[in-house]
């Protein structure tokens, strides 16, 4: 009897209207938790005996049926939509400067304000940092930056309104002037290089402009846009430059819109061309610019590349290191299995052998 009394004790004593002082602590991993922690979860989805306490031994709890209950978590799995992983986003690229939004460099608008602007270049400077040094490059050397340097660009840029009507407001300008830096770093620049820059940078900004950094081969839209598809990377140092074997040099194309297309250095090999692009073969000693489009390339690329082909051959920048001007480079412009025999000079591929994986012969376009 006084035995009875005391087990009906101690199960009273476990009851309270008040949370415990202490309790006990444990960390359950997923797909390894015990007996205990699952016991918890009534509709937790594996096959075990419910773990009762000693109070529910005996009693007859309310407790909803199996049929009542909501459905386990594995029951309400669904396998995802493709479709919707499919659907193409349209989000435009945007290039915020000071809390203003100016999309890809030249224009925005906003349909739901149903208000934009157009982004108006000034005025544009570049300097190349070396050696504690900086030096401004002329304009016939904007955008010919090399891969072990550091450069420092200075935007100078208003925004104009746009109407509702999505066209230029007539009415005057009062829109100030805006000042932006670029710091651009080559993927070979040495680290001390690119704490230089920063440094330079914050001597140079009278104005308090924003700084953008700039990775080789992670340009921004806007950034692409002040060369006017001019841009090109060459390899090695602008000071340094290591003698060749050979006068011939490679660019491959890149970029599907005009004012943002760009040519980055490769070396000379046949290896390295590619089906869906076009590449462009210098030889600055006998003044030949070769055009190659590569049998993949659509009426669309090819275009942008010539347009852009030209731009650099009228523009002739002294990185290039044409003997000559303008008018003394020749240019010739050919399609993938239709190449001259200077194409394969160049590549010193005289065997006419393609060492890259071609679609010429493909069935698949």
């Amino acid at each position: 009897m006084l035995q009875m009394f005391v087990n009906k004790n101690e199960q009273t004593s476990q009851i309270d209207t008040k949370r415990p002082a202490w309790c006990i602590f444990g960390k359950q991993n997923q797909n390894v938790e015990t007996l205990l922690f699952k016991g918890k979860f009534y509709d937790w989805p594996s096959n075990f005996q419910e773990i009762k306490s000693v109070l529910d031994v005996g009693t007859n709890l309310n407790k909803p049926s199996s049929t009542q209950r909501p459905p386990s978590i594995v029951e309400t799995l669904k396998p995802a939509d493709v479709y919707k992983m499919l659907v193409k986003q349209n989000n435009p690229v945007n290039m915020i400067l000071e809390q203003i939004n100016t999309g890809r460099g030249r224009y925005w608008y906003d349909s739901i304000e149903m208000r934009g602007h157009h982004v108006q270049t000034i005025g544009l400077n570049v300097w190349h940092l070396s050696e504690n040094e900086r030096h401004e490059l002329s304009k016939t050397s904007y955008g010919q930056f090399y891969s072990d340097d550091v450069y420092i660009v200075r935007w100078k840029y208003k925004l104009i309104p746009i109407g509702n009507d999505n066209t230029l407001e007539r009415k005057t300008d009062i829109s100030r002037d805006r000042i932006a830096y670029w710091i651009w770093q080559g993927i070979n620049a040495s680290p001390n290089e690119k704490g230089l820059s920063a440094l330079m940078a914050i001597l140079l900004n009278e104005e308090k402009g924003p700084h953008i950094h700039v990775i080789q081969e992670h340009e921004e839209a806007a950034f692409l846009q002040l060369f006017d598809g001019t841009f090109t990377i060459h390899m090695g140092k602008r000071n340094q430059l290591k003698p060749k074997k050979t006068p011939w040099r490679l660019y491959v194309f890149l970029g599907e819109i005009d004012v943002e297309t760009h040519w980055w250095e490769l070396n000379v090999n046949s290896a390295n061309l590619r089906s869906r692009t076009s590449f462009l073969l210098i030889n600055n000693i006998e003044n030949l610019m070769l055009l190659w489009h590569g049998y993949g390339t659509t009426d669309e690329q090819q275009i942008l590349a010539s347009k852009s082909a030209m731009k650099l051959r009228e523009r002739c920048s002294e990185e290039f290191h044409f003997d000559g001007q303008t008018e003394d480079i020749e240019f010739f412009e050919m399609e993938e299995g239709d190449e001259i025999e200077l194409f394969w000079d160049g590549i010193n591929e005289r065997n006419h052998e393609r060492r890259y994986y071609s679609l010429l012969n493909s069935k698949i376009d």
